[in-house]
């Protein structure tokens, strides 16, 4: 991976990679538990933008580093903490990250995924990040189309692409609907047709 702010551009214009390539960044969004994202596909790069998941035992800790901070700054003297400085301190979760993956990097995930696969058996956990990318990616090398932006926040995934007439679209799927394509496309690889 290298900073947001360097460019590199690849050969891949093919959209036939999709559901590879981001299978692949999914697995590593998977480790940084990526909640809410947008990831754009410019230059032959995969501009990721999101923040860490939320769950129960984050939001008690959030409040455990508050009363924290709160004690903190009331324990200093003639100091007093607003409630502004106290949220400007705890802004810093969920985590926000801004990340690039060049051609370089998605080579790199591809292999060390394709090894992590070689150990595991039977079907896919078809409500990971990484099966949730495969799916789409392969939706839009459905379409022949190319790839320009997937949003996914919450439950709501969106997903912008160029058609092949230049024509640029954006679709909302639904968990639902992307599900029975997997399958479709889990069906179509367990009887050979590898996708």
């Amino acid at each position: 991976m290298v900073p947001a702010t360097e460019t590199k551009k690849t050969s891949m214009t093919e959209p036939n990679e999709y559901a590879q390539l981001l299978r692949a960044i999914g697995q590593a969004l998977e480790v940084l538990q990526f909640g809410s994202f947008a990831m754009e596909f410019t230059g032959g790069d995969f501009l990721v933008r999101g923040s860490a998941a939320t769950s129960t035992e984050q939001e008690v800790a959030r409040a455990i580093r508050e009363r924290i901070i709160k004690f903190v700054w009331e324990a200093l003297p003639g100091e007093r903490a607003s409630e502004a400085e106290i949220e400007f301190a705890m802004s810093t979760w969920p985590a926000k990250l801004d990340l690039r993956y060049t051609a370089k990097d998605m080579d790199r995930l591809e292999q060390q995924g394709k090894a992590k696969r070689q150990n595991v058996a039977g079907v896919p956990d078809v409500a990971s990040l990484s099966q949730l990318l495969r799916t789409i990616g392969a939706y839009v090398e459905e379409k022949r189309a190319r790839l320009v932006k997937i949003a996914r926040y919450g439950e709501s995934i969106a997903i912008e692409y160029d058609t092949a007439g230049g024509e640029r679209r954006e679709e909302t799927v639904s968990a639902a609907s992307l599900y029975e394509f997997w399958v479709k496309l889990y069906l179509q690889r367990s009887s050979g047709g590898e996708k």
